[in-house]
């Protein structure tokens, strides 16, 4: 990526690859729509997210982290809530 300066001023595009990683680096790929790749990452933060009917009080979906074969977790069962965060609805 782009070296981050300040909300005003970002660095150039790096020129090539090893100005991105180094050597015994673990880099992830995910494929393109166009049959290349480009470079993803794990991300450092996870959440859940409990969607539920309001008419009858169902659950709909439970999606409890990034990737089960990464982390056996399951955030949106065994989580718990921080204070202030227990309930965050969105209605629509």
């Amino acid at each position: 990526g782009r070296k981050y300066f300040s909300a005003n001023r970002i660095g150039n595009y790096p020129s090539n690859a090893i100005k991105i990683v180094n050597e015994n680096d673990i880099i992830r790929f995910v494929p393109t729509n166009n049959g290349g790749w480009k470079l993803a990452q794990i991300p450092d933060v996870q959440g859940s997210l409990v969607s539920l009917n309001t008419d009858t009080g169902s659950v709909k979906a439970l999606v409890g982290g990034f990737d089960f074969n990464h982390c056996k977790f399951n955030r949106a069962l065994q989580g718990w809530r921080q204070q202030g965060s227990r309930i965050k609805p969105l209605v629509y």
